[in-house]
């Protein structure tokens, strides 16, 4: 009986979403290169780049402009990779965080508390930023019925991009196996997904493969309007959920493009930055010791050269030790120490020694910090003395 009540109990209450990018409350991160075995944002866009983009005329024929010979030139004409295959940057969440949830946006431009422009992601910046031509074809209702006119099912175009023509089958639930895909679909899918938003680029959805057939033709798309509408809407709904409720905050995988807002015509003399539109590197290209795979070299130097003089624009006053947030959670822990040129912290009954930190520690470092002085010689060492198990 005992049992039965229970089962019944479980059946009624909600379960969970498997979702990785669901479980997490207020997720700032960015979209995880996964479907393509070891390949990393940084080798796509090497790999494509390597084909030479250039604006190219499609020959019309018999009112559709599908080609059946598709190469990964093709795709490179198209662009896509310019403004998709940009490495992840994960550090920096406080960064971000700041921009997305605190100081005004007007017109989707950044501003600081005393009104100055800080970044933009209006649709002409962003093709400034990441260097693409002007658009030849724009997303919008016409360009959708157009391919609905030529596709009996959204899928359709699927059937020939797959590996094994044989397994193709429509999806129930819209979402599609990256792997399953021919080059250079796979790539357009993976790349997509970083536009998208989504957690990981291991699937694509079926709203995509209007998009990734036309990349594929080597039709430039206004990828900054793409772009720059997606930021738009997925910044509203961040703000919007996080003044209504504290039960979910939607997580936000855009974070690198946020970055590089940041540091659109911005200087770090610190770091010898000065990105400009005439540079021939997009930016992302430019900012390489921000780039996941690099910053652990360059840590020091971004968090004072880079994360301050980002606080003290955005709210003309000079950066804290840490986050408002972090000092609260830490006063159970331990308590930090502020010097003129580094910080420490100190976990109370740890007996590991504190590293010298920057004068400002984001969250996700700090956190690694109390796990280090937690497991160094601290609950580890007593648990194994004591011979437990966590």
């Amino acid at each position: 009986m005992g049992k039965k009540s229970k089962k019944t109990s479980m059946a009624a209450t909600p379960q969970p979403t498997s979702d990785p990018g669901l479980s997490k409350k207020g997720l700032i991160s960015d979209t995880t290169c996964l479907g393509l075995g070891n390949t990393t944002w940084q080798s796509i866009y090497n790999l494509v780049e390597a084909e030479e983009p250039q604006v190219t005329t499609v020959q019309a024929t018999a009112g559709s402009t599908r080609k059946f010979d598709v190469a990964l030139k093709d795709l490179a004409d198209s662009y896509l990779h310019r403004i998709a295959a940009r490495e992840q940057i994960l550090p920096y969440t406080d960064a971000v965080r700041w921009e997305i949830e605190e100081i005004p946006i007007t017109n989707r431009k950044f501003c600081t508390i005393n009104g100055r422009v800080f970044g933009s992601f209006q649709p002409n910046d962003l093709r400034q930023m990441y260097h693409f031509p002007k658009a030849e074809k724009k997303y919008n209702k016409a360009f959708l019925e157009k391919f609905r006119d030529e596709n009996e099912t959204e899928s359709a175009p699927i059937w020939e991009w797959r590996q094994n023509l044989a397994r193709h089958k429509h999806e129930s639930s819209g979402k599609y196996s990256i792997n399953s895909l021919c080059s250079p679909y796979c790539y357009a899918g993976t790349m997509m997904c970083r536009i998208w938003g989504l957690h990981d680029s291991a699937k694509f959805s079926i709203e995509m493969v209007p998009l990734m057939e036309a990349a594929c033709n080597s039709e430039i798309m206004d990828w900054g309007n793409i772009l720059s509408n997606k930021l738009a809407t997925v910044i509203l709904e961040l703000r919007n959920k996080s003044c209504v409720t504290d039960r979910f905050i939607p997580p936000f995988y855009f974070s690198s493009y946020i970055l590089d807002t940041l540091c659109f015509n911005s200087e770090f003399p610190v770091l010898g930055w000065r990105w400009t539109t005439q540079d021939s590197m997009p930016i992302h290209i430019y900012h390489q010791k921000l780039w996941k795979a690099h910053y652990k070299h360059y840590l020091y130097q971004i968090c004072n050269g880079f994360m301050l003089p980002i606080y003290y624009t955005i709210f003309d006053k000079p950066a804290p030790k840490i986050s408002s947030q972090a000092e609260i959670d830490l006063m159970a822990l331990g308590t930090w120490f502020g010097e003129d040129k580094f910080t420490y912290v100190r976990v109370f009954g740890s007996h590991a020694r504190p590293h010298v930190l920057p004068l400002y520690i984001p969250d996700k470092l700090l956190a690694r910090k109390i796990a280090y002085q937690l497991t160094s010689e601290g609950v580890t060492r007593t648990l194994r003395n004591k011979k437990k198990q966590v």
